[in-house]
């Protein structure tokens, strides 16, 4: 009985860190996902191409900090190619989280979480140039 104990434990705990690290990690992309598509709503509601990227930046960041996701390394890539009457913005958000504090988790110390959203712009509403 106490060599099956001595051998289950740390099998049990192993899967309880490894289910946890995926927990967090399913977490951390929705949330990054809710960033970009948050950033590009954002962005959409700007009057210039300029605007729209610094707004969705500082969206993206924001609702990232507000989540308590740490990113070790962050970047927001803003297309406004076709920003005007009946176009489109999209904004793309990579972050670079960390994982190291699960111990033994067998996941990566570092991941990397994408997510690329797109928001129309009103086809009725005058934009500057």
């Amino acid at each position: 009985m106490m060599l099956e104990l001595l051998v289950l434990v740390p099998v049990v705990v192993f899967f309880l860190l490894l289910v946890a690290g995926l927990g967090r990690y399913v977490q951390g992309r929705q949330l990054v996902e809710d960033a970009s598509a948050s950033a590009a709503r954002a962005a959409s509601l700007t009057e210039n191409p300029a605007q729209a990227t610094s707004e969705a930046r500082r969206q993206a960041g924001d609702t990232l900090a507000q989540a308590g996701v740490t990113c070790r390394q962050m970047s927001v890539a803003v297309d406004t190619g076709t920003f005007g009457p009946g176009g489109q913005v999209t904004v793309a958000v990579h972050c670079f989280a960390g994982l190291s504090d699960l111990v033994m988790s067998g996941l990566p110390a570092t991941v990397h979480l994408s997510a690329v959203s797109t928001a129309p712009l009103e086809t009725h509403r005058v934009f500057t140039p």
